[in-house]
């Protein structure tokens, strides 16, 4: 893709299925905005369909390279415009702007028994990127988090208040993701909460 012309790569980028550009979405990302242009070609009803491929933080970048009036026309087209909507409200290269909506929150005082019925019910546990529940108490704070695998090792009548790790680093959506970064590499962390 990279080898064509801009001329040719908008040609393509208008004749591929969705299914497969969304993947080349992904990988032109760290090639910076040049790459991204040839998508700005794309009506708006396609690319929607394209964006609805790709994770929101991708389909978040791909929008802010589009002018405003054509961000929310995608944007409105879009199957969850919402979701999307919530990172573009974040400057970007910070954690607000790529954070994700994946994730798994339940109140300390459930029990552990339910918690995996609930996940098991939503088919939580085959979510690619999510693989620790966070815990938080009845103002909805965040005050702790518990790995599938220690959940699903707890007695099921503990609650989840005293299997849970209160050590839990997390970031303000202001947070530049270059500190991020470093933070899940430094402590070898699974997730980073926002």
């Amino acid at each position: 893709f990279q080898r064509l012309s801009s001329a040719e790569q908008a040609d393509l980028a208008r004749r591929l299925d969705p299914a497969v550009l969304a993947p080349v979405l992904e990988e032109l990302l760290p090639r910076g905005e040049d790459a991204r242009q040839p998508f700005r070609a794309i009506p708006p009803e396609r690319l929607a369909a394209i964006l609805d491929l790709c994770p929101r933080s991708v389909a978040a970048q791909i929008l802010r390279v589009h002018p405003e009036e054509h961000a929310q026309l995608i944007l409105q087209t879009m199957a969850d415009p919402q979701a999307l909507a919530v990172l573009l409200e974040h400057r970007s290269g910070t954690a607000g702007s790529i954070m994700t909506a994946e994730m798994v929150i339940f109140p300390g005082d459930m029990i552990v028994e339910e918690a995996v019925s609930h996940l098991r019910q939503a088919h939580v546990l085959f979510l690619e990127n999510v693989d620790e529940v966070y815990v938080v108490d009845r103002e909805g704070r965040l005050v702790g988090s518990v790995s599938y695998r220690d959940l699903l090792l707890a007695p099921p009548y503990a609650r989840l208040a005293t299997v849970m790790d209160p050590e839990v680093i997390s970031i303000s959506p202001t947070t530049p993701d270059e500190e991020s970064a470093r933070l899940i590499g430094r402590y070898d962390l699974p997730s980073l909460p926002v």
